[in-house]
Protein backbone atom coordinates (compact mmCIF):
# COMPACT_ATOMS: atom_id res chain seq x y z
CA UNK A 1 0.00 0.00 0.00
CA UNK A 2 1.27 3.43 -0.72
CA UNK A 3 0.22 6.23 1.33
CA UNK A 4 -0.01 9.58 0.15
CA UNK A 5 0.28 12.52 2.58
CA UNK A 6 -0.25 16.69 2.04
CA UNK A 7 1.78 19.30 3.29
CA UNK A 8 0.24 22.58 2.91
CA UNK A 9 2.18 26.10 1.92
CA UNK A 10 0.63 29.32 1.58
CA UNK A 11 1.30 32.32 -1.28
CA UNK A 12 3.38 29.70 -3.79
CA UNK A 13 2.65 30.30 -7.20
CA UNK A 14 0.35 32.74 -7.08
CA UNK A 15 -1.69 31.84 -4.52
CA UNK A 16 -2.72 28.65 -6.36
CA UNK A 17 -3.40 25.17 -4.80
CA UNK A 18 -0.25 22.56 -5.88
CA UNK A 19 -0.99 18.94 -6.55
CA UNK A 20 1.51 16.72 -6.19
CA UNK A 21 0.92 12.68 -7.86
CA UNK A 22 2.04 9.26 -6.35
CA UNK A 23 1.59 6.14 -8.06
CA UNK A 24 -0.84 4.02 -6.39
CA UNK A 25 -1.40 0.03 -7.19
CA UNK A 26 -2.97 -0.71 -3.89
CA UNK A 27 -5.75 0.40 -1.54
CA UNK A 28 -5.55 4.27 -1.05
CA UNK A 29 -7.26 5.87 2.05
CA UNK A 30 -8.91 9.66 1.93
CA UNK A 31 -9.09 11.66 4.96
CA UNK A 32 -13.24 12.43 5.32
CA UNK A 33 -14.09 15.81 7.56
CA UNK A 34 -14.41 14.79 11.08
CA UNK A 35 -18.35 13.11 11.77
CA UNK A 36 -18.83 11.94 8.09
CA UNK A 37 -21.75 9.59 8.09
CA UNK A 38 -19.38 6.06 7.27
CA UNK A 39 -21.99 4.46 4.94
CA UNK A 40 -21.99 7.19 2.57
CA UNK A 41 -18.07 7.59 2.40
CA UNK A 42 -17.18 6.63 -1.08
CA UNK A 43 -13.75 4.66 -0.81
CA UNK A 44 -11.16 4.53 -3.22
CA UNK A 45 -9.59 1.48 -4.14
CA UNK A 46 -7.88 1.90 -6.86
CA UNK A 47 -6.01 4.47 -9.08
CA UNK A 48 -2.80 4.38 -11.18
CA UNK A 49 -1.95 8.15 -10.22
CA UNK A 50 -3.78 10.20 -7.56
CA UNK A 51 -3.63 14.32 -7.89
CA UNK A 52 -4.61 15.77 -4.32
CA UNK A 53 -6.00 19.55 -4.75
CA UNK A 54 -4.75 22.29 -2.12
CA UNK A 55 -7.48 23.81 -0.88
CA UNK A 56 -7.85 27.74 -0.61
CA UNK A 57 -9.78 29.53 2.64
CA UNK A 58 -12.06 27.74 4.86
CA UNK A 59 -14.68 27.36 2.60
CA UNK A 60 -12.67 25.84 -0.17
CA UNK A 61 -13.00 22.29 -1.14
CA UNK A 62 -11.27 19.54 -0.53
CA UNK A 63 -10.91 17.66 -3.86
CA UNK A 64 -8.59 14.99 -5.54
CA UNK A 65 -8.00 14.08 -9.29
CA UNK A 66 -7.95 10.21 -10.26
CA UNK A 67 -6.76 9.21 -13.63
CA UNK A 68 -6.16 5.43 -14.60
CA UNK A 69 -8.28 2.30 -13.86
CA UNK A 70 -9.79 4.09 -11.05
CA UNK A 71 -11.93 1.58 -9.16
CA UNK A 72 -14.54 2.98 -5.54
CA UNK A 73 -16.91 1.83 -3.37
CA UNK A 74 -19.94 2.89 -1.41
CA UNK A 75 -21.07 -0.20 0.37
CA UNK A 76 -21.99 -2.64 -2.35
CA UNK A 77 -21.80 -0.13 -5.14
CA UNK A 78 -18.75 -0.54 -7.19
CA UNK A 79 -17.69 2.56 -9.35
CA UNK A 80 -14.72 2.00 -12.61
CA UNK A 81 -13.64 4.57 -15.10
CA UNK A 82 -10.91 6.02 -16.96
CA UNK A 83 -10.80 8.70 -14.80
CA UNK A 84 -12.74 11.00 -11.92
CA UNK A 85 -12.42 14.10 -10.01
CA UNK A 86 -13.56 13.56 -6.29
CA UNK A 87 -14.46 16.25 -3.70
CA UNK A 88 -14.59 15.20 -0.49
CA UNK A 89 -16.17 18.01 1.29
CA UNK A 90 -19.20 17.65 -0.46
CA UNK A 91 -18.69 14.05 -0.96
CA UNK A 92 -19.31 13.78 -5.04
CA UNK A 93 -17.32 12.15 -7.69
CA UNK A 94 -17.04 13.58 -11.85
CA UNK A 95 -16.10 10.66 -13.43
CA UNK A 96 -15.33 10.27 -17.05
CA UNK A 97 -14.37 7.54 -19.58
CA UNK A 98 -15.71 4.18 -19.70
CA UNK A 99 -18.05 4.52 -16.55
CA UNK A 100 -19.06 1.41 -14.96
CA UNK A 101 -21.39 0.93 -11.97
CA UNK A 102 -21.82 -2.20 -10.73
CA UNK A 103 -24.89 -2.57 -7.59
CA UNK A 104 -24.78 -5.81 -5.58
CA UNK A 105 -24.14 -7.93 -8.52
CA UNK A 106 -27.10 -7.11 -9.89
CA UNK A 107 -27.50 -4.07 -11.89
CA UNK A 108 -24.97 -2.64 -14.15
CA UNK A 109 -24.63 0.45 -15.65
CA UNK A 110 -22.45 1.88 -18.47
CA UNK A 111 -21.93 5.25 -20.02
CA UNK A 112 -19.35 7.80 -20.85
CA UNK A 113 -19.69 10.67 -18.06
CA UNK A 114 -21.15 10.50 -14.53
CA UNK A 115 -22.07 12.38 -11.70
CA UNK A 116 -22.74 11.23 -8.33
CA UNK A 117 -23.92 12.25 -5.18
CA UNK A 118 -22.49 10.14 -2.23
CA UNK A 119 -24.82 11.73 0.48
CA UNK A 120 -27.71 10.78 -1.77
CA UNK A 121 -26.71 8.39 -3.77
CA UNK A 122 -28.18 9.77 -6.86
CA UNK A 123 -25.96 9.54 -10.21
CA UNK A 124 -26.86 11.41 -13.17
CA UNK A 125 -25.05 9.75 -16.37
CA UNK A 126 -24.41 10.94 -19.93
CA UNK A 127 -23.76 9.97 -23.20
CA UNK A 128 -23.82 6.13 -24.26
CA UNK A 129 -25.68 5.62 -21.27
CA UNK A 130 -26.56 1.77 -21.00
CA UNK A 131 -28.14 -0.06 -18.08
CA UNK A 132 -28.89 -3.92 -17.94
CA UNK A 133 -30.27 -6.54 -15.41
CA UNK A 134 -28.86 -9.48 -17.20
CA UNK A 135 -32.35 -10.26 -18.61
CA UNK A 136 -32.98 -6.15 -20.48
CA UNK A 137 -30.64 -3.42 -21.70
CA UNK A 138 -31.96 0.03 -21.79
CA UNK A 139 -30.10 2.49 -23.18
CA UNK A 140 -30.10 6.54 -23.59
CA UNK A 141 -28.33 9.72 -23.57
CA UNK A 142 -29.47 10.99 -20.37
CA UNK A 143 -30.22 8.75 -17.04
CA UNK A 144 -31.05 9.51 -13.13
CA UNK A 145 -30.43 6.80 -11.05
CA UNK A 146 -31.43 6.99 -7.62
CA UNK A 147 -29.22 3.99 -6.04
CA UNK A 148 -31.88 4.12 -2.75
CA UNK A 149 -34.85 3.38 -4.20
CA UNK A 150 -33.12 1.91 -7.40
CA UNK A 151 -35.15 3.58 -9.34
CA UNK A 152 -33.59 5.08 -12.86
CA UNK A 153 -35.22 7.65 -15.32
CA UNK A 154 -34.80 9.25 -18.02
CA UNK A 155 -36.49 12.07 -20.09
CA UNK A 156 -34.91 12.84 -23.72
CA UNK A 157 -35.82 9.38 -25.06
CA UNK A 158 -34.47 6.18 -24.51
CA UNK A 159 -34.58 2.05 -25.76
CA UNK A 160 -35.29 -0.52 -23.81
CA UNK A 161 -34.72 -3.95 -25.37
CA UNK A 162 -36.19 -7.64 -23.68
CA UNK A 163 -34.97 -10.90 -25.27
CA UNK A 164 -36.42 -10.12 -28.97
CA UNK A 165 -39.02 -7.28 -27.60
CA UNK A 166 -38.01 -3.60 -27.95
CA UNK A 167 -39.31 -0.54 -26.29
CA UNK A 168 -39.31 3.36 -27.18
CA UNK A 169 -40.55 6.05 -25.80
CA UNK A 170 -39.52 9.59 -25.09
CA UNK A 171 -39.36 9.46 -21.27
CA UNK A 172 -39.57 6.50 -18.97
CA UNK A 173 -38.89 5.21 -15.23
CA UNK A 174 -37.08 1.72 -14.54
CA UNK A 175 -37.82 -0.06 -10.82
CA UNK A 176 -34.75 -2.16 -10.30
CA UNK A 177 -36.23 -3.88 -7.51
CA UNK A 178 -39.69 -4.90 -9.40
CA UNK A 179 -38.52 -5.18 -12.63
CA UNK A 180 -41.18 -2.80 -13.92
CA UNK A 181 -40.39 -0.03 -16.37
CA UNK A 182 -43.21 3.06 -16.89
CA UNK A 183 -42.99 4.18 -20.14
CA UNK A 184 -44.64 8.16 -21.11
CA UNK A 185 -44.67 9.89 -24.25
CA UNK A 186 -44.53 8.56 -27.49
CA UNK A 187 -44.23 4.75 -26.97
CA UNK A 188 -43.54 1.97 -29.17
CA UNK A 189 -43.09 -1.27 -28.84
CA UNK A 190 -41.60 -3.66 -31.49
CA UNK A 191 -42.25 -7.48 -31.58
CA UNK A 192 -41.81 -9.69 -34.18
CA UNK A 193 -45.36 -10.70 -33.55
CA UNK A 194 -46.77 -6.52 -33.37
CA UNK A 195 -46.29 -3.55 -33.03
CA UNK A 196 -47.60 -1.42 -30.27
CA UNK A 197 -48.06 2.05 -30.04
CA UNK A 198 -49.59 4.13 -26.94
CA UNK A 199 -48.43 7.17 -24.58
CA UNK A 200 -47.98 5.11 -21.75
CA UNK A 201 -47.21 1.70 -21.10
CA UNK A 202 -46.37 -0.66 -17.90
CA UNK A 203 -43.33 -2.94 -18.88
CA UNK A 204 -42.32 -5.69 -16.64
CA UNK A 205 -39.43 -7.47 -18.13
CA UNK A 206 -39.70 -10.64 -16.53
CA UNK A 207 -42.92 -11.84 -17.01
CA UNK A 208 -42.57 -9.38 -20.32
CA UNK A 209 -46.11 -8.34 -19.27
CA UNK A 210 -47.16 -4.80 -21.44
CA UNK A 211 -50.05 -2.97 -19.37
CA UNK A 212 -52.33 -0.80 -20.77
CA UNK A 213 -53.14 2.38 -18.68
CA UNK A 214 -53.81 4.76 -21.87
CA UNK A 215 -55.33 4.46 -25.34
CA UNK A 216 -53.26 1.64 -27.07
CA UNK A 217 -53.01 0.45 -30.72
CA UNK A 218 -51.59 -2.68 -31.25
CA UNK A 219 -50.75 -4.17 -35.20
CA UNK A 220 -50.59 -7.84 -35.32
CA UNK A 221 -50.42 -7.75 -38.98
CA UNK A 222 -53.66 -9.49 -39.84
CA UNK A 223 -55.56 -7.21 -37.55
CA UNK A 224 -55.76 -3.96 -35.20
CA UNK A 225 -56.61 -3.90 -31.60
CA UNK A 226 -57.50 -0.45 -30.02
CA UNK A 227 -57.90 -0.39 -25.76
CA UNK A 228 -57.40 1.63 -23.06
CA UNK A 229 -57.05 -1.01 -20.61
CA UNK A 230 -55.42 -4.16 -20.20
CA UNK A 231 -52.54 -6.22 -20.28
CA UNK A 232 -50.76 -8.09 -22.94
CA UNK A 233 -48.65 -11.07 -22.50
CA UNK A 234 -45.12 -11.26 -25.34
CA UNK A 235 -44.71 -14.62 -24.36
CA UNK A 236 -47.98 -15.95 -24.47
CA UNK A 237 -49.53 -13.60 -26.87
CA UNK A 238 -52.62 -13.38 -24.84
CA UNK A 239 -54.39 -9.79 -24.22
CA UNK A 240 -57.23 -8.82 -21.86
CA UNK A 241 -58.64 -5.82 -23.14
CA UNK A 242 -61.35 -3.35 -21.33
CA UNK A 243 -63.19 -0.41 -21.55
CA UNK A 244 -64.86 -1.18 -25.11
CA UNK A 245 -62.08 -2.33 -26.44
CA UNK A 246 -61.85 -2.96 -30.83
CA UNK A 247 -60.32 -5.71 -32.84
CA UNK A 248 -60.54 -5.27 -36.46
CA UNK A 249 -59.52 -6.62 -39.59
CA UNK A 250 -60.07 -6.01 -43.49
CA UNK A 251 -62.91 -8.24 -42.90
CA UNK A 252 -64.49 -8.07 -39.81
CA UNK A 253 -64.80 -5.76 -36.57
CA UNK A 254 -65.74 -6.70 -32.56
CA UNK A 255 -66.11 -4.33 -29.80
CA UNK A 256 -66.80 -5.13 -26.16
CA UNK A 257 -66.89 -4.27 -22.78
CA UNK A 258 -63.61 -6.35 -22.51
CA UNK A 259 -62.37 -9.01 -23.98
CA UNK A 260 -59.34 -12.27 -24.03
CA UNK A 261 -57.38 -12.16 -27.21
CA UNK A 262 -55.08 -15.11 -28.17
CA UNK A 263 -53.08 -13.99 -31.34
CA UNK A 264 -51.79 -17.79 -31.65
CA UNK A 265 -55.16 -19.15 -31.95
CA UNK A 266 -56.42 -16.03 -33.35
CA UNK A 267 -59.85 -16.74 -30.64
CA UNK A 268 -61.17 -14.09 -28.86
CA UNK A 269 -63.47 -13.67 -26.23
CA UNK A 270 -66.12 -10.82 -25.70
CA UNK A 271 -67.86 -10.07 -22.69
CA UNK A 272 -70.72 -7.37 -22.28
CA UNK A 273 -72.50 -5.32 -25.09
CA UNK A 274 -70.63 -7.28 -27.95
CA UNK A 275 -70.64 -5.69 -31.94
CA UNK A 276 -69.61 -7.56 -33.95
CA UNK A 277 -69.49 -6.39 -37.63
CA UNK A 278 -69.16 -8.19 -41.10
CA UNK A 279 -67.98 -4.74 -43.11
CA UNK A 280 -67.93 -6.35 -46.54
CA UNK A 281 -71.39 -7.99 -45.68
CA UNK A 282 -73.08 -4.87 -44.10
CA UNK A 283 -73.88 -7.12 -41.43
CA UNK A 284 -73.89 -6.71 -37.68
CA UNK A 285 -73.81 -9.24 -34.40
CA UNK A 286 -74.93 -7.48 -31.20
CA UNK A 287 -75.00 -9.95 -27.92
CA UNK A 288 -73.62 -10.11 -24.60
CA UNK A 289 -71.06 -12.83 -25.24
CA UNK A 290 -69.62 -14.10 -27.89
CA UNK A 291 -66.20 -16.23 -29.60
CA UNK A 292 -64.52 -15.34 -32.78
CA UNK A 293 -62.09 -16.94 -34.43
CA UNK A 294 -60.06 -14.28 -36.57
CA UNK A 295 -58.25 -16.94 -38.44
CA UNK A 296 -60.98 -19.22 -39.35
CA UNK A 297 -63.39 -15.74 -39.51
CA UNK A 298 -66.22 -17.74 -37.20
CA UNK A 299 -68.40 -16.31 -34.50
CA UNK A 300 -70.16 -17.70 -32.16
CA UNK A 301 -72.79 -15.59 -29.92
CA UNK A 302 -75.45 -16.08 -26.87
CA UNK A 303 -77.17 -13.88 -24.48
CA UNK A 304 -79.79 -12.29 -26.84
CA UNK A 305 -77.53 -12.14 -29.75
CA UNK A 306 -79.34 -9.31 -32.74
CA UNK A 307 -78.51 -10.09 -36.24
CA UNK A 308 -78.75 -6.71 -38.46
CA UNK A 309 -78.41 -6.95 -42.29
CA UNK A 310 -78.11 -4.32 -43.85
CA UNK A 311 -80.50 -3.93 -47.33
CA UNK A 312 -80.71 -1.87 -50.41
CA UNK A 313 -84.45 -0.69 -49.39
CA UNK A 314 -84.42 -1.64 -45.60
CA UNK A 315 -82.77 -3.33 -42.65
CA UNK A 316 -83.45 -6.82 -41.72
CA UNK A 317 -83.28 -7.44 -37.75
CA UNK A 318 -82.76 -10.90 -36.02
CA UNK A 319 -83.27 -12.21 -32.62
CA UNK A 320 -82.23 -15.52 -31.45
CA UNK A 321 -80.47 -17.71 -28.44
CA UNK A 322 -77.70 -18.37 -30.37
CA UNK A 323 -76.19 -17.72 -33.68
CA UNK A 324 -73.03 -19.22 -35.20
CA UNK A 325 -71.28 -17.99 -38.52
CA UNK A 326 -68.49 -18.75 -40.19
CA UNK A 327 -66.68 -18.37 -43.75
CA UNK A 328 -67.09 -21.38 -46.02
CA UNK A 329 -64.38 -23.53 -47.17
CA UNK A 330 -65.69 -25.92 -49.91
CA UNK A 331 -68.56 -26.05 -51.39
CA UNK A 332 -71.46 -27.75 -49.65
CA UNK A 333 -72.90 -31.10 -50.65
CA UNK A 334 -76.97 -29.63 -49.57
CA UNK A 335 -78.70 -32.67 -51.41
CA UNK A 336 -79.50 -34.01 -54.77
CA UNK A 337 -81.52 -31.27 -56.41
CA UNK A 338 -83.65 -32.33 -59.21
CA UNK A 339 -85.03 -29.80 -61.62
CA UNK A 340 -88.48 -29.56 -61.45
CA UNK A 341 -90.29 -28.60 -65.05
CA UNK A 342 -92.75 -26.09 -62.86
CA UNK A 343 -90.70 -24.68 -60.44
CA UNK A 344 -87.17 -26.08 -60.67
CA UNK A 345 -86.75 -27.71 -57.35
CA UNK A 346 -87.48 -31.22 -55.36
CA UNK A 347 -89.92 -31.47 -52.25
CA UNK A 348 -86.66 -32.15 -49.35
CA UNK A 349 -87.50 -35.33 -47.50
CA UNK A 350 -88.14 -34.39 -43.85
CA UNK A 351 -88.10 -36.64 -40.73
CA UNK A 352 -90.46 -35.98 -38.47
CA UNK A 353 -88.75 -37.59 -35.47
CA UNK A 354 -87.10 -36.28 -32.69
CA UNK A 355 -83.57 -37.31 -31.87
CA UNK A 356 -82.37 -35.09 -28.92
CA UNK A 357 -78.77 -37.02 -29.30
CA UNK A 358 -78.78 -35.20 -32.60
CA UNK A 359 -79.47 -32.15 -31.30
CA UNK A 360 -77.21 -32.39 -28.56
CA UNK A 361 -74.28 -33.20 -31.22
CA UNK A 362 -75.18 -30.40 -33.35
CA UNK A 363 -75.21 -28.00 -30.69
CA UNK A 364 -71.73 -28.92 -29.45
CA UNK A 365 -70.27 -28.90 -32.94
CA UNK A 366 -71.99 -25.21 -33.83
CA UNK A 367 -70.66 -24.18 -30.39
CA UNK A 368 -67.01 -25.29 -30.69
CA UNK A 369 -65.53 -22.38 -32.65
CA UNK A 370 -62.69 -24.11 -34.29
CA UNK A 371 -65.04 -26.11 -35.94
CA UNK A 372 -66.06 -25.52 -39.84
CA UNK A 373 -69.29 -28.10 -39.88
CA UNK A 374 -71.61 -26.20 -41.85
CA UNK A 375 -74.55 -28.46 -42.06
CA UNK A 376 -78.25 -27.22 -40.74
CA UNK A 377 -79.34 -26.89 -37.19
CA UNK A 378 -81.57 -30.37 -36.11
CA UNK A 379 -84.20 -29.40 -33.67
CA UNK A 380 -87.58 -31.60 -33.04
CA UNK A 381 -87.73 -31.99 -37.06
CA UNK A 382 -84.43 -34.06 -37.81
CA UNK A 383 -83.04 -33.25 -41.37
CA UNK A 384 -80.38 -34.94 -42.49
CA UNK A 385 -77.55 -33.27 -44.45
CA UNK A 386 -78.41 -35.11 -47.43
CA UNK A 387 -81.66 -34.17 -47.53
CA UNK A 388 -80.75 -30.39 -46.60
CA UNK A 389 -83.11 -28.10 -48.54
CA UNK A 390 -82.57 -27.44 -52.40
CA UNK A 391 -80.78 -24.57 -53.61
CA UNK A 392 -81.91 -22.16 -56.70
CA UNK A 393 -81.55 -24.31 -60.03
CA UNK A 394 -79.62 -21.52 -60.99
CA UNK A 395 -77.25 -21.67 -58.50
CA UNK A 396 -73.82 -24.64 -59.01
CA UNK A 397 -72.47 -24.59 -55.98
CA UNK A 398 -68.94 -25.99 -57.39
CA UNK A 399 -68.40 -23.53 -59.84
CA UNK A 400 -68.67 -20.59 -57.03
CA UNK A 401 -65.73 -18.91 -55.32
CA UNK A 402 -65.72 -20.11 -51.90
CA UNK A 403 -63.52 -17.99 -50.52
CA UNK A 404 -65.29 -15.10 -49.29
CA UNK A 405 -68.47 -16.98 -48.71
CA UNK A 406 -70.19 -17.44 -45.44
CA UNK A 407 -72.91 -19.57 -43.60
CA UNK A 408 -75.33 -18.19 -40.79
CA UNK A 409 -76.79 -20.64 -38.25
CA UNK A 410 -79.47 -19.72 -35.57
CA UNK A 411 -80.68 -22.06 -33.37
CA UNK A 412 -83.80 -21.62 -30.78
CA UNK A 413 -86.47 -18.68 -30.70
CA UNK A 414 -85.64 -17.43 -34.37
CA UNK A 415 -87.41 -13.85 -34.82
CA UNK A 416 -87.12 -11.67 -37.77
CA UNK A 417 -88.60 -7.74 -38.42
CA UNK A 418 -88.05 -5.78 -41.25
CA UNK A 419 -90.38 -3.65 -43.15
CA UNK A 420 -91.49 -5.85 -45.65
CA UNK A 421 -91.16 -9.31 -43.81
CA UNK A 422 -91.31 -10.68 -40.47
CA UNK A 423 -90.97 -14.49 -38.91
CA UNK A 424 -90.43 -16.93 -36.24
CA UNK A 425 -89.10 -20.33 -36.34
CA UNK A 426 -87.23 -22.59 -34.24
CA UNK A 427 -84.04 -22.37 -36.41
CA UNK A 428 -82.44 -20.82 -39.30
CA UNK A 429 -79.43 -21.73 -41.73
CA UNK A 430 -78.22 -19.11 -44.34
CA UNK A 431 -75.02 -19.84 -46.40
CA UNK A 432 -74.01 -17.60 -49.69
CA UNK A 433 -73.64 -20.32 -51.78
CA UNK A 434 -77.38 -20.31 -52.88
CA UNK A 435 -78.11 -17.11 -50.94
CA UNK A 436 -81.21 -18.59 -49.37
CA UNK A 437 -82.55 -18.10 -45.49
CA UNK A 438 -84.02 -21.74 -44.46
CA UNK A 439 -86.40 -22.31 -42.05
CA UNK A 440 -87.22 -25.09 -39.88
CA UNK A 441 -89.66 -26.64 -37.67
CA UNK A 442 -92.66 -24.11 -37.34
CA UNK A 443 -91.72 -21.58 -39.34
CA UNK A 444 -94.33 -18.52 -40.29
CA UNK A 445 -93.76 -15.37 -41.58
CA UNK A 446 -95.70 -12.46 -43.01
CA UNK A 447 -95.17 -10.19 -45.76
CA UNK A 448 -98.02 -7.27 -45.82
CA UNK A 449 -101.28 -8.99 -44.84
CA UNK A 450 -100.31 -12.53 -45.45
CA UNK A 451 -99.10 -14.88 -43.67
CA UNK A 452 -96.94 -17.99 -44.78
CA UNK A 453 -96.34 -21.29 -43.27
CA UNK A 454 -95.13 -24.51 -43.92
CA UNK A 455 -92.93 -27.97 -42.38
CA UNK A 456 -89.59 -25.95 -43.70
CA UNK A 457 -89.64 -22.28 -45.56
CA UNK A 458 -86.78 -21.45 -47.79
CA UNK A 459 -86.37 -17.74 -48.65
CA UNK A 460 -84.21 -17.13 -51.84
CA UNK A 461 -82.48 -13.01 -52.06
CA UNK A 462 -80.70 -11.65 -54.88
CA UNK A 463 -78.36 -8.59 -53.88
CA UNK A 464 -80.02 -8.40 -50.78
CA UNK A 465 -83.70 -8.57 -51.56
CA UNK A 466 -86.24 -10.97 -51.45
CA UNK A 467 -86.38 -12.68 -54.58
CA UNK A 468 -88.37 -15.62 -53.62
CA UNK A 469 -90.06 -18.27 -51.24
CA UNK A 470 -90.77 -21.77 -50.98
CA UNK A 471 -93.18 -23.26 -48.50
CA UNK A 472 -92.57 -26.79 -48.45
CA UNK A 473 -95.23 -29.46 -47.11
CA UNK A 474 -98.47 -28.61 -45.32
CA UNK A 475 -97.61 -25.09 -47.00
CA UNK A 476 -100.19 -22.47 -46.25
CA UNK A 477 -101.30 -18.83 -47.34
CA UNK A 478 -103.82 -17.00 -44.76
CA UNK A 479 -104.81 -14.18 -45.85
CA UNK A 480 -107.22 -11.89 -43.34
CA UNK A 481 -109.71 -9.46 -44.88
CA UNK A 482 -111.79 -8.98 -41.85
CA UNK A 483 -113.08 -9.96 -38.29
CA UNK A 484 -112.48 -13.96 -38.43
CA UNK A 485 -112.43 -13.91 -42.08
CA UNK A 486 -109.62 -15.63 -44.06
CA UNK A 487 -108.64 -16.24 -47.65
CA UNK A 488 -107.00 -19.71 -47.55
CA UNK A 489 -104.96 -21.60 -49.82
CA UNK A 490 -102.72 -24.54 -48.86
CA UNK A 491 -100.78 -27.19 -50.94
CA UNK A 492 -97.24 -29.54 -51.04
CA UNK A 493 -95.59 -26.75 -51.82
CA UNK A 494 -96.29 -22.99 -52.72
CA UNK A 495 -93.56 -21.08 -54.60
CA UNK A 496 -93.36 -16.86 -54.74
CA UNK A 497 -92.12 -14.57 -56.52
CA UNK A 498 -91.48 -10.92 -55.05
CA UNK A 499 -92.03 -7.66 -56.95
CA UNK A 500 -90.29 -4.34 -56.40
CA UNK A 501 -89.92 -3.60 -52.40
CA UNK A 502 -89.92 -6.92 -51.21
CA UNK A 503 -93.77 -7.52 -51.63
CA UNK A 504 -95.10 -10.65 -53.12
CA UNK A 505 -96.11 -10.55 -56.95
CA UNK A 506 -97.94 -14.19 -57.52
CA UNK A 507 -97.24 -17.21 -55.76
CA UNK A 508 -97.54 -21.06 -57.23
CA UNK A 509 -99.37 -23.51 -55.61
CA UNK A 510 -98.41 -27.10 -56.37
CA UNK A 511 -99.63 -30.27 -55.74
CA UNK A 512 -103.25 -31.42 -53.75
CA UNK A 513 -103.82 -27.50 -54.05
CA UNK A 514 -107.12 -26.57 -51.68
CA UNK A 515 -108.30 -22.56 -50.78
CA UNK A 516 -110.87 -20.92 -49.65
CA UNK A 517 -111.41 -17.67 -50.90
CA UNK A 518 -113.93 -14.96 -50.18
CA UNK A 519 -115.54 -12.89 -53.10
CA UNK A 520 -116.22 -9.41 -52.10
CA UNK A 521 -118.22 -6.71 -54.73
CA UNK A 522 -116.84 -3.43 -54.72
CA UNK A 523 -117.89 -1.63 -51.53
CA UNK A 524 -115.84 -4.54 -50.10
CA UNK A 525 -119.15 -6.35 -48.82
CA UNK A 526 -118.56 -10.13 -48.90
CA UNK A 527 -120.93 -11.84 -51.49
CA UNK A 528 -119.89 -15.67 -50.68
CA UNK A 529 -116.83 -18.31 -50.49
CA UNK A 530 -115.48 -20.05 -52.40
CA UNK A 531 -114.01 -23.61 -51.89
CA UNK A 532 -112.05 -25.57 -54.37
CA UNK A 533 -109.61 -28.16 -55.25
CA UNK A 534 -107.09 -28.57 -57.71
CA UNK A 535 -103.60 -29.95 -58.76
CA UNK A 536 -102.23 -26.00 -59.31
CA UNK A 537 -103.64 -22.47 -58.41
CA UNK A 538 -101.44 -19.29 -59.20
CA UNK A 539 -102.20 -16.37 -56.85
CA UNK A 540 -101.80 -12.78 -58.00
CA UNK A 541 -101.64 -9.70 -55.36
CA UNK A 542 -101.56 -6.49 -55.60
CA UNK A 543 -100.60 -3.97 -53.04
CA UNK A 544 -99.73 -6.98 -50.43
CA UNK A 545 -103.06 -8.10 -50.76
CA UNK A 546 -104.57 -11.19 -52.34
CA UNK A 547 -106.49 -9.69 -55.75
CA UNK A 548 -106.89 -12.75 -58.22
CA UNK A 549 -107.27 -16.79 -58.08
CA UNK A 550 -106.85 -18.63 -60.80
CA UNK A 551 -107.16 -22.53 -60.69
CA UNK A 552 -105.36 -24.49 -63.45
CA UNK A 553 -106.26 -28.66 -63.96
CA UNK A 554 -108.59 -30.69 -62.28
CA UNK A 555 -110.53 -27.74 -60.58
CA UNK A 556 -113.36 -28.83 -58.66
CA UNK A 557 -115.14 -26.31 -56.16
CA UNK A 558 -118.03 -24.84 -54.69
CA UNK A 559 -119.64 -21.39 -54.29
CA UNK A 560 -121.29 -20.58 -51.32
CA UNK A 561 -122.64 -17.49 -49.63
CA UNK A 562 -122.09 -15.86 -46.75
CA UNK A 563 -124.29 -17.50 -44.78
CA UNK A 564 -124.69 -20.67 -45.80
CA UNK A 565 -121.22 -21.45 -45.79
CA UNK A 566 -120.58 -24.30 -42.70
CA UNK A 567 -118.34 -22.83 -39.83
CA UNK A 568 -116.14 -26.47 -40.51
CA UNK A 569 -115.25 -24.90 -43.79
CA UNK A 570 -114.75 -21.69 -43.17
CA UNK A 571 -110.86 -22.84 -42.08
CA UNK A 572 -109.07 -25.26 -44.51
CA UNK A 573 -107.58 -28.33 -41.85
CA UNK A 574 -104.05 -27.35 -40.72
CA UNK A 575 -105.31 -23.72 -40.31
CA UNK A 576 -103.30 -21.59 -37.65
CA UNK A 577 -103.55 -17.88 -37.07
CA UNK A 578 -100.29 -17.02 -35.54
CA UNK A 579 -100.40 -13.28 -35.37
CA UNK A 580 -99.14 -13.06 -31.65
CA UNK A 581 -95.92 -14.80 -32.59
CA UNK A 582 -95.53 -11.80 -35.09
CA UNK A 583 -92.55 -9.11 -34.04
CA UNK A 584 -94.18 -5.90 -33.91
CA UNK A 585 -91.07 -3.84 -33.59
CA UNK A 586 -87.24 -4.45 -34.23
CA UNK A 587 -87.27 -2.62 -30.82
CA UNK A 588 -89.02 -5.74 -29.24
CA UNK A 589 -86.51 -8.36 -30.82
CA UNK A 590 -83.90 -6.03 -28.50
CA UNK A 591 -85.45 -6.77 -25.37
Amino acid sequence: MVNTFFRYGGGFICMLSFAFCQMAKAQITTAYPPGADSSKIIHLLNADTLMGIQPQGKDSAQMQKLIGHVRLEQGQTIFTCDSALQNLSANTIDAFGHIHINQADTINTYSDFLHYEGNTKIATLTKNVRMTDGRMVLTTNLLNYDMNTHIGSYISGGKLVNQSTVLTSERGYYYADTKDVYFKSNVKLLDPEYTLTTDTLLYNTISRIATFVAPTTINTGNSIIHTSCGYYSTVENYAHLCDRPTILDSAQQVTADSMNYTKNTGIGVAFGNVVWTDTARKMTVLSNYAIANQIKNTILATEKPLMIIERKTDTLYMAMDTLFSGQIERPLDTGRVEKDPEDGIQPVKVISKRDTSALEKDASITKNIEGTTHQPVKTDTTITTKDAVPISKDTSSTKKDTSQLRYIIAYHHVRLFSDSLQGASDSLYYSDLDSAFHFYKDPVLWTGVSQLTGDTIVLFTKDQQASRIVLQHHAMIINRIGDSIYNQVKGNIITGYFGNGNELDWMDVNGNAESMYYAQDNSGAFVGGNHSTSAKINLYFKDGKLNKVVFLKDVDGMFMPPTKIPEEDKMLQGFRWEADRRPKSKAELMQ
